[in-house]
């Protein structure tokens, strides 16, 4: 990709963002959410606090080594179970030394099994998978999303309060924009995970702080 390309999808990205920030300020918060109490720390403060399980499969959906791969994280209290199928031995070590090297992980339990059948990791046109990763988002969000395209390489999901960007670069996929609850985050990286062509899939997704409250009204 030339220089000048870069510089376009870059300024792409940032009017795509800008957009998203301007359309999800206007809308309300989705209606009847019931919320725990650490849930609304989150949403008060935007902070992320992912458990173990979680930080590992977030780190294991960014590695480009085990795109194809279908492994998923057990367990808690540091102690972590990788199962599910990887290609071969070395995708085997790869996914045990990011669990083990993930923070909070004490101990990694290996449940993996090599499948020779697994298909390798097709390669696709960026605006195809873009816009599958989007659909799919749309369709798995069960929150009455929307798809639509917002330039060559990247889409947009939007929902009632919440709006993300997806951009595909040689089937790393980039996610970016602000959501309303932090498993919403969880559970687009890891669907957007398996649809074909995807290498790997990096968040910068944010969630939408609550609003200050207003001050008292003085009679």
């Amino acid at each position: 990709m030339g220089t000048r390309e870069r510089r376009r999808r870059t300024v792409r990205r940032a009017q795509g963002a800008l957009a998203a920030l301007a359309a999800v300020l206007g809308v309300s918060l989705l209606a009847g959410a019931v919320l725990s109490r650490g849930a609304e720390v989150e949403r008060a403060t935007g902070a992320l606090s992912w458990t173990v399980r979680e930080g590992v499969e977030q780190r294991l959906a960014r590695s480009r080594a085990l795109a194809g791969a279908r492994v998923r994280a057990e367990g808690s209290d540091g102690t972590i179970a990788l199962t599910g199928a990887v290609r071969d031995e070395l995708q085997r070590e790869r996914a045990l030394g990011i669990a083990a090297q993930t923070a909070g992980v004490k101990e990694v339990q290996d449940g993996l099994r090599v499948d020779a059948a697994l298909a390798a990791p097709t390669v696709r046109d960026d605006g195809d998978v873009a816009r599958d990763v989007a659909q799919k988002l749309s369709v798995e969000s069960a929150l009455d999303a929307s798809a639509k395209q917002g330039w060559l390489y990247g889409w947009r999901v939007e929902g009632d309060g919440w709006a993300l960007d997806v951009e595909v670069d040689d089937g790393d996929v980039l996610l970016e924009g602000v959501v309303l609850l932090q498993p919403h985050i969880h559970a687009f990286v890891l669907a957007a995970r398996e649809v074909p062509g995807v290498r790997s899939v990096r968040s910068e997704l944010e969630l939408r702080p609550n609003p200050a409250p207003a001050p008292p009204f003085d009679q």
